[in-house]
């Protein structure tokens, strides 16, 4: 199965895209509106956790040293 096929690839790049869009969105938002008080950093920080997890879980499972059952 190709990378384009892999339904797990497809997920991740998704989930990737729709982080960077959105907290770039709250970001621009952020510094627009109040720029004196940064809060756009606790929505990076929280859903980056998030998303490196998925990252590690995904990288583990894609070279082979996920967990068999």
């Amino acid at each position: 199965m190709t990378k384009r096929q892999d339904p797990a690839m497809r997920a991740f790049v998704i989930h990737l895209c729709i982080f960077v869009v959105v907290v770039g969105g709250l970001a621009a938002l952020n510094l627009y509106r109040h720029p004196d008080h940064i809060w756009f950093i606790w929505v990076l920080a929280g859903w980056g956790i998030g998303l490196a997890a998925t990252t590690w879980r995904f990288c583990c499972s894609a070279l082979g040293g996920g967990r068999r059952s």
